[in-house]
């Protein structure tokens, strides 16, 4: 009988490395999609720290593209083609994941869309001067700024910036980190009763303004979530978007027009935090699910970048543009956005 030769070490070293990459493509695509399970034990918040790790690597989803498609090419050229079918249904499968979550339908430009600019601008950044332009030449008819920096938001106090906007809140004097939500547009500062809800957003800094678009009345919330940095922080940031999403629903049922929460949510589309806030609150992720954009770091492509920052919105609202822009010093990019009212409603006098 014929013996069969033994494969050389060199073969079966290959072998091994390749199906310990498949392996871990198969794993990772697993770890990203857990996620989409817990969503709904977050929004009632049954979910504890120790799903930190698991959410920072689903945030992650959109950016592992990459080199779990640079594993299946590597396998394709060797030749291993189970382990390359493994790793191209791992890769299938992170491609789809944004798809796992609603997000607002698309619309053309319109006359009526909403410009809005979201900005993180970071309090010990600097350059106040390039940041004003930033914002200003977006044109956008809502800023809505986050950690400003103290000389900005002086300046601001002193009429030398964002001329031509206004607010109904504006701090009473200069301080770091201070939220600010203006608008060229009108703002209805009486008409509803929302002083209490307007309390208990502002015990987190967060803000609440009615804005009267050409398309009818809108509510306009500025937040901005803790960090997941450290699984304590992550907790935090969950129950403060569990809190925040009850306050929101509150503000659809009380008014009856159509809710935007604009914010820096230190949270992707794809991570449980994410989920659990658009669960509980009723909202949609306006992120278009295949765009390939972030707005941090600021100094990563922005292809490449996290989509923590960005806009819900009830699900009757349109968007027309998603465009992440400069920067102005900042570890954000500051991001555009338009959005059309397809359900005009006013508030009632």
């Amino acid at each position: 009988m014929r013996e069969v030769p033994e494969k050389p070490a060199r073969h079966r070293s290959v072998t091994i490395a390749v199906w310990c990459m498949a392996s871990c493509a198969a794993v990772w695509a697993c770890v990203v999609w857990t996620p989409a399970a817990f969503a709904d034990r977050a929004a009632s918040g049954e979910l504890g720290t120790w799903f930190w790790v698991i959410d920072v690597c689903a945030s992650l989803a959109s950016q592992s593209v990459v080199p779990v498609a640079a594993v299946a090419f590597l396998i394709l050229l060797l030749r291993r083609w189970i382990a390359f079918g493994a790793v191209l249904v791992s890769l299938i499968a992170v491609v789809l994941l944004p798809l796992s979550e609603p997000r607002l339908g698309r619309v053309r430009a319109r006359e009526s869309a909403v410009r809005i600019v979201i900005y993180n601008a970071k309090t010990s950044s600097g350059a106040v001067e390039a940041k004003n332009e930033l914002v200003r030449s977006a044109d956008a008819d809502v800023i809505a700024m986050l950690e400003a920096p103290i000389d900005f938001v002086g300046r601001y106090l002193g009429g030398e910036m964002l001329d031509g906007y206004a607010s109904v809140w504006h701090p009473k004097g200069p301080w770091s980190g201070c939220p600010l939500l203006v608008s060229r547009l009108p703002m209805e500062e009486h008409g509803l009763d929302l002083a209490e809800i307007r309390r208990r957003l502002w015990d987190h800094l967060y803000l609440l303004e009615i804005v009267r678009t050409p398309a009818g009345d809108v509510a306009v919330v500025l937040m901005h979530a803790r960090s997941p940095r450290r699984a304590w922080r992550w907790g935090s940031g969950l129950e403060q978007l569990q809190a925040a999403a009850d306050i929101v629903r509150e503000i659809g049922e009380q008014t009856g027009l159509p809710v935007v929460v604009l914010g820096d949510f230190n949270s992707t589309p794809t991570s449980v935090r994410g989920r659990a806030f658009a669960d509980r609150s009723g909202l949609v992720r306006a992120k278009p699910g295949l765009m390939p954009s972030g707005t941090y770091p600021s100094w990563a492509p922005s292809a490449l970048g996290l989509a923590i920052d960005g806009v819900y919105a009830s699900p009757g609202v349109r968007v027309a543009r998603w465009e992440p822009i400069g920067s102005a010093g900042s570890d954000h990019r500051a991001l555009v956005i338009e959005l059309v009212l397809d359900q005009p409603a006013s508030v009632s006098e």
